[in-house]
């Protein structure tokens, strides 16, 4: 590692002399930063490119139509060298030298007292990025990757708090308590510009089971980073300009690295846009919106929840199946299928002895070890269970079994993911209703093609 021991100043140019020995590229390319600094500009060199000769005849520079000589340098506050000619370029640095006189010889850093790094400029800020001379190509990269993260409404609280700053200044007397508030005023106007991220849930399918409060934060989104089950009519609701980010996580698969959507929905929310997180169902259930919210929380990130209608939930509703009733079930339980695998994962005793109603979630692929785990802890074999495919879609379907045959029913049926399965005496109950319940208008013959593929049938009001 080399040494690195540049002291980074901002000079005031305004109105003073400045020179630039060289008219070609390299040259104009100088120029133009010199005039951001509103400096008064002198070209030295025999012939100008015509961006420079254009700069001339719009008087917004002079041009001394010469070679370059030491009688030039006796003025100006800045001299930068831009020819091809090696041995001027070391005149003009010796010169400057024992003048005392800042000096930039472009490409060659043996022959600089400063150098001009690559700049992000808005309103009152001016961020510069050096690399000590070594790759100008990486400092603009730098330099483009700090314009994205600067939040749009940062020169603005520049602006406001120069205004505030001397009433500051002449009515606290320390240093320290004047820094003190300053800070936290800093810190309080920067916290603000975080996007605001919403976690909602977005139901189980059907989209006119998304709330009033959900629908809304969609349709002010400028980032909207969705699931593999949600519904197209829903995305239609984002504005026309907002980013979509697909980040399907489904069981066998392709999905997206938990950790890269919470990259995501950070990354963007530190850019100041409101990132809306839509998740199928509801986000604090099987959603891992545990998992985003404490990483947002981590980045002192704000952020809100808005309550969706859980996959267990509605999928029992739109199937007759009342989760819980006096006569048959006290409560429910809710469990990942993913448990099965692991015998510890769950008190199993536990389970079958509160008689609850369980939904399970993600249970199809693992059937075989959930029958037998219940079983073995004392479930009768013939308890009533429902399998619900697709829950509140147009193409739902619903398969009616006992726990011993569950696995027999998944695979003779073709069951495939997502689906629920309802375990408890309250799945009779659905006989009773089945003549009776209402289902949606929309629920029709539909064959059941991948999800993400079917026509728009219905909108959402």
């Amino acid at each position: 590692m080399g040494d690195n021991n540049l002291l980074p100043i901002f000079l005031k140019l305004e109105n003073e002399s400045t020179l630039v020995v060289g008219g070609g590229n390299v040259a104009f390319q100088k120029i133009q930063q010199l005039l951001d600094s509103n400096s008064k500009i002198t070209v030295v060199s025999p012939e100008c490119n015509s961006e420079i000769m254009s700069l001339i005849s719009e008087n917004k520079i002079k041009w001394i139509q010469e070679n370059y000589d030491s009688k030039f340098i006796d003025s100006p506050k800045v001299i930068i060298g831009a020819t091809s000619d090696e041995q001027v370029n070391k005149a003009i640095y010796k010169d400057a030298h024992k003048l005392g006189i800042p000096v930039n010889i472009v490409d060659q850093p043996e022959l600089c007292s400063f150098y001009l790094g690559a700049v992000h400029s808005e309103g009152d800020i001016k961020v510069a990025v050096s690399t000590n001379g070594k790759s100008p190509a990486v400092a603009k990269k730098i330099r483009n990757m700090i314009k994205q993260l600067l939040p749009k409404e940062t020169a603005s609280i520049v602006n406001e708090l120069g205004k505030i700053r001397k009433s500051i200044q002449s009515s606290v007397s320390t240093y320290s308590e004047r820094k003190q508030i300053f800070d936290s005023i800093v810190e309080n106007q920067f916290s603000r510009l975080h996007g605001k991220v919403s976690l909602v849930g977005a139901g189980p399918g059907d989209p006119e089971l998304i709330s009033i409060r959900g629908a809304k934060a969609i349709s002010n989104a400028d980032v909207l980073v969705y699931d593999s089950l949600i519904h197209p009519d829903l995305l239609k609701l984002a504005p026309p300009n907002a980013l979509l980010v697909f980040v399907g996580k489904r069981c066998g698969k392709h999905s997206t690295v938990q950790e890269h959507i919470e990259d995501i929905i950070i990354t963007n929310s530190k850019k100041g846009r409101y990132v809306v997180r839509l998740k199928g169902g509801d986000p604090f259930v099987f959603g891992r919106g545990g998992e985003e919210a404490e990483a947002l929380a981590k980045n002192n990130i704000q952020f809100e929840v808005i309550p969706g209608v859980s996959a267990g939930l509605g999928s029992a509703a739109y199937s007759g199946i009342p989760l819980t009733h006096r006569d048959y079930a006290s409560g429910t339980i809710f469990i990942t299928g993913h448990s099965a695998k692991d015998e510890n994962a769950m008190d199993w005793n536990a389970i079958v002895k509160s008689k609850m109603t369980l939904v399970i979630y993600m249970g199809v692929k693992n059937a075989t070890e959930l029958s037998k785990r219940l079983i073995q802890n004392g479930m009768v074999d013939d308890m009533p269970v429902a399998i619900i495919e697709h829950a509140t879609l147009p193409f739902q379907k619903i398969y009616e079994s006992t726990l011993r045959e569950l696995p027999n029913e998944i695979t003779n049926s073709g069951v495939k993911a997502p689906a629920i399965i309802i375990i408890g005496q309250v799945v009779t109950l659905r006989g009773k209703f089945e003549n009776y319940l209402q289902s949606p208008t929309y629920l029709n013959t539909i064959e059941n093609p991948q999800f993400g593929e079917i026509p728009s049938i219905y909108k959402l009001k």
